[in-house]
């Protein structure tokens, strides 16, 4: 392995408290995380979290946002169970000890960490991940190791929602969008000229038929 897998790895390994593990369904675009009760009290709606994905002899680091959270507990969806809840308020032995707690996250990016190069490369997610795979939160260190190669070319412009980790933006983006909002605001100023002279031309008295 490289040295910057390696880092990676050794970051991720360090957390002792995992969010919980890939449930399922899950697939390239959205994964289900069954939450482990190390981290069930946590804050977890919005933060940055990883896993890996294996294509053929690769391991896949994959980028996600947590966008949902649902607690279930089949016990209180039994309709025979409903008059006991509703008298008591709640199951004996039942309600809150038997909840399961469920998150949703939204992938955003995946990187290939490379056995030879020393740096991960971005890569499409081309394989659902296996159930069972950790899911660990995503902090600044990690971040910094995945984007160093790309260091020169890329600006902090905040935080992702409501975490300390820092979100590189490109500045390849920033000038591709300077250049099409140039583009745009050329037209916009060709339409109004061309407006304006129609309105003149209209405007000037017509001369008389010879």
């Amino acid at each position: 392995m490289t040295q910057t897998t390696i880092k990676i790895i050794n970051i991720l390994n360090q957390d002792k408290e995992p969010v919980g593990v890939v449930g399922s369904p899950s697939d390239t675009f959205e994964a289900i995380v069954d939450i482990r009760d190390v981290s069930e009290e946590s804050k977890l709606l919005g933060e940055l979290v990883c896993f890996t994905v294996q294509e053929s002899d690769s391991t896949i680091f994959v980028l996600g946002q947590i966008t949902e959270i649902k607690t279930v507990n089949r016990w209180h969806e039994e309709p025979s169970f409903k008059g006991i809840i509703k008298r008591h308020g709640s199951l004996p032995n039942l309600s809150g000890i038997s909840d399961n707690r469920i998150a949703k996250i939204n992938v955003q990016s995946s990187f290939k960490l490379k056995e030879q190069d020393n740096m991960p490369e971005a890569h499409k997610l081309a394989n659902s991940p296996s159930t069972g795979e950790a899911v660990k939160k995503v902090n600044n260190k990690i971040m910094k190791e995945l984007v160093k190669q790309y260091k020169e070319q890329l600006v902090c412009i905040g935080r992702a929602y409501d975490t300390n980790v820092n979100v590189p933006f490109g500045l390849s983006i920033l000038a591709r969008r300077k250049m099409i909002m140039a583009k745009i605001l050329t037209v916009l100023e060709m339409l109004i000229i061309s407006a304006c002279l129609v309105a003149r031309a209209r405007g000037k008295p017509q001369p008389p038929p010879t």
